[in-house]
């Protein structure tokens, strides 16, 4: 609490106010990475110490009242913030909740916005969330409701894991006070078309085109630069191949539309019986705009040939090579490799975040 400037106590006083509501929250012990909100239809220039011009970015967010209970204190305010765009759910995810983190609500008026004192203040932390895909709902409590108490640390979310990549819970402990991956531990391979056998025939002169259109595949991680296409591929006559060839994958559901592509297969060195490759996509092309690595649904190998061939190929993978980040999803685990070792995650609630 802070003794409002007589600016602003004048404009309190007046019959018709401008006020608007100015929010500073933590994210973690750096005030650089702390949250300016403005509960306004427009960005609000003020300041956020005496001396300090600070943007509040526009932003649906709400708190309730501070009431006076019968006891003669103060009830805790809640504070609520919109979860469309999943911004406020990535902070939840990284920073255990925000549970102690301090909160600054400002109220200041429209037409003192130039006057760093004229603003009236009131600090909280941050004491438990509730969120789910539109809003995330904080428990605010004082200082002094926080002395004498031991804060809530931990959270589950649901289809998301608590344990931070490759520490506790993710990786094993090595005996020294750190964490190492398990024997084996590799990043996993996600699959794009497995099993089924693709194959095309040609009789004399023609062009063998092995495609086919499967479910949309999400490789969210996935770049030119880490990624590596392993595939299964035979022709039982490869002299019949030539080097007008190339292997595709594409999010567009079609060749030359959102494609990646391999150019001349016959320096592959493929044989009439079945072979794994490991394609780096380094090196691959691009045709009709750059491939969405979340929606992956096609794959083709063509080539002309000089005669009679018949082509093969199956048990298509996508290997990401240098992963160093992770979201917590079972998406990403089983990216990682370490779905298979620890068989998902455990306790998985109802509600999308459920303070414990």
């Amino acid at each position: 609490m802070r003794t409002a400037s007589s600016d602003f106590i004048e404009k309190q006083n007046a019959l018709i106010g401008k006020p608007i509501w100015l929010y500073r929250a933590a994210i973690d012990d750096d005030p650089d990475h702390d949250l300016f909100l403005a509960a306004y239809h427009q960005d609000v220039e003020f300041f956020k110490d005496a001396a300090t011009a600070q943007t509040y970015t526009a932003f649906p967010i709400t708190h309730s009242d501070v009431r006076e209970s019968n006891e003669g204190g103060e009830n805790a305010p809640s504070l609520t913030i919109g979860n469309v765009s999943r911004e406020i759910q990535a902070y939840l995810e990284l920073y255990d909740g925000l549970r102690g983190r301090k909160v600054t609500i400002r109220q200041v008026d429209a037409d003192l916005l130039d006057d760093s004192n004229a603003y009236y203040e009131q600090v909280f932390w941050i004491d438990s969330v509730v969120a789910d895909e539109t809003s995330a709902t904080f428990r605010l409590s004082s200082r002094m409701d926080r002395l004498g108490r031991n804060l809530q640390r931990r959270h589950v979310a649901r289809n998301h894991c608590e344990c931070p990549y490759k520490k506790r819970g993710c990786w094993l402990a090595d005996g020294a006070g750190g964490w190492e991956a398990a024997a084996g531990f590799v990043a996993d391979k996600a699959p794009l078309y497995l099993a089924r056998t693709v194959s095309d025939a040609v009789t004399g002169i023609g062009v063998l085109i092995a495609h086919v259109t499967f479910r949309p595949v999400d490789i969210y991680h996935l770049t030119k630069a880490n990624g590596t296409l392993i595939i299964e591929i035979a022709c039982d006559d490869p002299t019949k191949l030539t080097t007008d060839s190339q292997i595709e994958i594409s999010s567009s559901g079609g060749e030359d539309s959102e494609e990646w592509s391999l150019t001349d297969i016959t320096s592959l060195g493929i044989t009439s019986g079945w072979q794994t490759f490991e394609l780096a996509l380094a090196a691959w092309g691009t045709s009709g705009g750059e491939l969405d690595p979340t929606a992956i649904n096609f794959l083709r190998i063509y080539s002309v040939t000089t005669g009679t061939a018949t082509l093969q190929w199956r048990n298509a993978y996508i290997q990401i090579a240098g992963m160093d980040a992770c979201d917590k999803t079972l998406r990403n685990c089983r990216l990682h490799g370490n779905a298979r070792r620890y068989g998902g995650f455990p306790g998985v609630p109802k509600s999308k975040i459920i303070g414990i």
